[in-house]
C-alpha cells in the first residue's frame, strides 16, 4: 500500500469493519434470547448513522492533512477525536436533559460502537503513519 491509495483503503476497510458490526449488533439485538431479557424500544442503529460520517471524515481529513505535512497526523486525530466526543455529546444530551430509560439503552448501545470505531481510526491511523515517508 502506498499513501496514494490509503484514503481509498481506509474507506473500505472502515465500510467494511461498519457493516460487520452493525450486522453483528443487528443479529444480537434481534435474538430471541437477547429479546427475551430486553425490550428495546430505541433505534439502535441510529447510533451508525452519526458515529460512521465522523469517523470516515476524520480518516479522510488526518489523511489529506499528513499529505500535505508528515508532522500533522496527531494534531488532526486529536481534533478528530474532540469532534467525535462533541458530536457523540450532542446526540446523547436528550438522554441526559428527558431522563428516560429508552434513551439508557440507547447509549448502551451506542457507546460500544463509538468505542469500536475508534479503535478501528487508531489503527488506520497507525497503519498511516508507517507507511514510507518518501512514497508519492
Amino acid at each position: 500500500m502506498t499513501i496514494n491509495n490509503f484514503g481509498k483503503y481506509a474507506s473500505i476497510l472502515l465500510g467494511i469493519a461498519g457493516l460487520l458490526l452493525m450486522s453483528v449488533h443487528t443479529l444480537i439485538v434481534e435474538s430471541d434470547v437477547f429479546s427475551m431479557l430486553f425490550t428495546l424500544d430505541v433505534p439502535y442503529l441510529l447510533s451508525y448513522v452519526l458515529i460512521f460520517p465522523l469517523s470516515l471524515g476524520g480518516i479522510l481529513f488526518t489523511y489529506f492533512r499528513f499529505v500535505r505535512d508528515k508532522s500533522s497526523a496527531g494534531n488532526s486525530f486529536f481534533i478528530v477525536v474532540f469532534f467525535k466526543i462533541f458530536g457523540s455529546a450532542i446526540f446523547l444530551i436528550p438522554g441526559l436533559i428527558f431522563d428516560k430509560a429508552e434513551m439508557k439503552e440507547m447509549v448502551y448501545h451506542f457507546m460500544p460502537v463509538f468505542f469500536i470505531f475508534l479503535f478501528v481510526e487508531t489503527l488506520l491511523l497507525v497503519r498511516l503513519l508507517n507507511l514510507p515517508l518518501d512514497e508519492k
